[in-house]
């Protein structure tokens, strides 16, 4: 009967944790709609950027793997 108690209880804290957590942490979209105009205009920069970026890479990839193929 022990270990069920302490399972029991085990599982309670974790779901008091996970309530606590969903309860105060904000979403993405509660988050962005906090923020100032200029940090809007920052985050939509960095973004760009970034997705950039990675569409950069990604084509780099692709060209380094045809090369690669093309070496077999």
């Amino acid at each position: 009967m022990s270990a069920l108690r302490q399972i029991l209880a085990f599982s309670g804290i974790v779901g008091f944790g996970y309530l606590l957590m969903k309860t105060t942490v904000p979403t993405e979209e509660e988050l962005y709609n906090k923020l100032s105009p200029e940090l809007k205009k920052e985050y939509h920069r960095v973004k760009k950027a970034r997705l950039e970026k990675e569409q950069q890479m990604k084509m780099e990839e692709g060209t380094n793997s045809d090369t690669s193929q093309k070496a077999d």
